[in-house]
């Protein structure tokens, strides 16, 4: 492995780790305040993860595997319009486990795809500045995060 494949592995991780604290809570039937405040965290840490593969691996690698982007693009809004569905069922104190978990299960899918084949391929064609410059995102997202660690510079 490399740096910057690691990195994009180990944010999936640190993903999994706020969504099975999501899941915990619902299926626990934590305090709303609890489930609340963690939801936000989780939302606002996967909307970030979303915008920064948009943002910085899909625009170079549309080139080169478009259908792959392409289809990755949709499942981005599709994860996006649940977690807004289900924003929705938090402030209305409807947020229950099995919603949670349907959701967990599908980006549990959708990172699974990634590993193997979009992490692979942004390794191999980003260039050393657009490497850099996605650990220097994926570090300063990780702040504050259980277990997040600085990653070697590509």
């Amino acid at each position: 492995m490399t740096p910057l494949h690691d990195a994009l592995i180990d944010d999936h991780r640190r993903l999994d780790r706020i969504f099975s604290e999501v899941g915990e809570a619902t299926a626990a039937g934590a305090d709303l305040r609890t489930i609340g405040e963690i939801w936000t965290r989780f939302g606002a840490a996967l909307r970030r993860h979303l915008a920064l593969e948009e943002d910085a691996i899909f625009p170079v690698l549309t080139r080169t595997h478009p259908d792959e982007i392409s289809a990755l693009c949709v499942e981005h809004h599709r994860i996006r319009t649940r977690l807004e569905r289900l924003d929705m069922d938090v402030d209305l104190h409807l947020l229950r486990d099995p919603a949670v978990r349907s959701l967990i299960a599908d980006l549990q899918a959708h990172a699974r795809r990634e590993d193997v084949g979009l992490y692979a391929w942004a390794e191999a064609e980003l260039s050393p500045a657009e490497k850099r410059h996605m650990l220097t995102e994926l570090d300063r997202q990780g702040l504050g995060e259980p277990g997040a660690a600085a990653h070697p510079q590509a």
